[in-house]
């Protein structure tokens, strides 16, 4: 299980934020996904834990404070995972139905420091976010 799972009440305390119970069954639930979630997904499971503006409150909060990382994948609506729970990867969306999948990446070090050389007009990279799109196995002819 993952870290935020087992120790989410730590989490928040190390983040300065309240340690409630919406809050850490949020961090919890998001640490159980295998990708990206939409809020309306996220307000469907946890309805009995966080009414939708509490919702929408701690996840602004955990972006804020890196532990969460927002998406937008053109589907009108953003979609949140937990930031440092899994090795860095990228995403495949299927431009049909909207699914969603991980794709591992390379070293993001190495991506950075190849990056920042190819850019004269900076002096630090510190992260990089890539989708890539297409149709999924389901959804191609």
């Amino acid at each position: 299980m993952s870290l935020y799972a087992d120790r989410a009440d730590e989490f928040l305390q190390a983040h300065k934020l309240s340690r409630t119970p919406g809050r850490i069954a949020l961090l919890k639930f998001l640490a159980a996904q295998r990708r990206p979630v939409s809020v309306e997904y996220l307000r469907r499971n946890l309805k009995n834990e966080l009414d939708q503006v509490s919702l929408y409150r701690a996840l602004e909060a955990f972006v804020e404070r890196g532990m969460v990382v927002q998406f937008d994948f053109g589907h009108g609506h953003a979609h949140y995972e937990l930031a440092h729970d899994r090795p860095h990867h990228h995403h495949a969306v299927c431009e049909s139905c909207g699914t969603i999948e991980d794709i591992p990446a390379q070293d993001r070090r190495d991506l950075l420091k190849s990056t920042l050389q190819k850019s004269p007009g900076f002096a630090q990279l510190t992260r990089h976010s890539l989708e890539f799109y297409g149709l999924c196995v389901s959804c191609a002819p």
